[in-house]
């Protein structure tokens, strides 16, 4: 019997814990153990009606490179390099805080902690902790996302994007490494792309 109690009393702690957590802690947490980490490679999979795409991702702070079969991309914090197959040249822009935090999730958590309100997903899933996020804009064309936090590492797993309109966005995260890059990784790379490619400025 008092087995049988003692088991009950962990059982509440552990719940009381996990109360404690909210939704801004974690938030916190997970922009802490991002910064912390200086630099990260990962694969990525973005999921949409569009399609999906895979590939490579490197990141530092709120710059990132991306490297897949069809797509390659080159953030240095403030202008973007964007070469895709399909139309055979190198876009450069300089994206809205909105349009970052589809590209990249991570580096655009500090902006979704200002942009959004954070709140405890009502559907939990074992192993994570659930976000969601709503924008504070009414004219954002963003209605709501959920970010899947990974218990304990605070790292993002999954994020998904639920539009206005309708359409949705997953990102998946996977073979997570933190690594030593250099500024340079993010500054576009003329050798990358095919010898004589345009290079469109939409600024």
């Amino acid at each position: 019997m008092k087995r049988i109690f003692a088991i009950c009393l962990l059982a509440v702690a552990v719940a009381l814990g996990a109360a404690a957590q909210n939704a801004g802690d974690v938030l916190n947490k997970t922009i802490a153990a991002y910064n912390n980490a200086k630099g990260i490679s990962a694969s990525y999979v973005v999921t949409s009606s569009q399609g999906s795409n895979s590939g490579k991702i490197d990141m530092k702070g709120n710059k990132f490179r991306i490297k897949s079969p069809d797509l390659m991309c080159w953030y240095d914090g403030t202008t973007q390099w964007a070469y895709s197959t399909s139309t055979g040249e190198v876009n450069v822009t300089e994206p809205t805080a909105e349009e970052m935090q589809m590209s990249n999730p991570y580096a655009a958590l500090a902006s979704m902690k200002s942009s959004c309100r954070v709140y405890k997903a009502y559907t939990q899933v074992p192993g994570f902790y659930t976000l969601k996020m709503v924008p504070k804009l009414k004219s954002s064309d963003i209605k709501q996302i959920l970010l899947y936090v990974i218990n304990g590492s605070y790292r993002i797993s999954k994020a998904y994007f639920e539009m206005k309109d309708g359409n949705t966005f997953t990102t998946k995260i996977s073979d997570y490494k933190v690594v030593t890059l250099s500024e340079s990784t993010f500054a576009f790379d003329k050798s990358a792309v095919p010898a004589g490619t345009a290079v469109v400025d939409l600024r």
